[in-house]
């Protein structure tokens, strides 16, 4: 793909997202969701020639994910399909996560379609962005890892449709184990925070690929 169509698709994406939302919220009279219906298995009969191949991951670098990022990538840069800040993934929120010199921080707004108590955003949700700021800070602590074991606090409702700003950083490290903590915010509060364990995969390539490399 070249940048134009990188950012043709990225609109899609958003508008797709956009047209999940505003289901989510509406009541629709059954003439209005059958032709949505027709339209959207039209689109979807010409898109699916399109389709790569698998494996799928957040990443298009499946074979180099585990690798230590360089200073100059930002980890919303290479996961472009992550369910929380891909920018190509509709499902995706578009939440911002950047490198802050050893740790992590993330900023957006989750909209209706992840809501699950009024107003809120569901709680396996807000585990779910918890997990990815941990997760990438494995990418600038010596190379991407797994989920190992996560304990997760809600202390106070987190608002769907509200700025939420994000942070987690690195609490100690044994071989292959990085353990770190995370927490959301709105207005300066904390949501939820969460403490994991991630765990290294043993190395299967020798040499730092070039794709990770700007």
């Amino acid at each position: 793909m070249n940048d134009t169509d990188i950012k043709a698709q990225r609109r899609l994406c958003q508008t797709v997202g956009d047209l999940i939302d505003r289901v989510r919220v509406s009541d629709l009279p059954a003439a209005l969701s059958d032709q949505t219906t027709r339209e959207l298995e039209d689109m979807l009969r010409r898109i699916v020639g399109y389709q790569r191949p698998e494996p799928h991951a957040q990443s298009r670098q499946t074979d180099t994910i585990f690798w230590q990022l360089d200073e100059a990538v930002d980890p919303s840069d290479l996961m472009e399909f992550s369910p929380i800040m891909g920018t190509l993934n509709p499902v995706s929120p578009g939440f911002k996560v950047f490198r802050v010199e050893d740790h992590i921080e993330g900023h957006g707004i989750i909209p209706e379609r992840f809501i699950g108590a009024p107003s809120t955003v569901h709680g396996g949700y807000v585990a779910a962005i918890l997990d990815e700021l941990m997760g990438m800070l494995g990418f600038i602590h010596g190379g991407g890892a797994y989920t190992g074991t996560m304990t997760v606090r809600y202390q106070q409702p987190t608002p769907a449709g509200k700025p939420l700003h994000g942070h987690a950083h690195v609490t100690s490290r044994d071989g292959r184990k990085i353990y770190c903590t995370s927490e959301l915010r709105y207005e300066g509060t904390v949501t939820a925070s969460a403490e994991a364990v991630f765990i290294r995969p043993r190395p299967a390539v020798s040499e730092k690929p070039e794709q990770l490399q700007r």
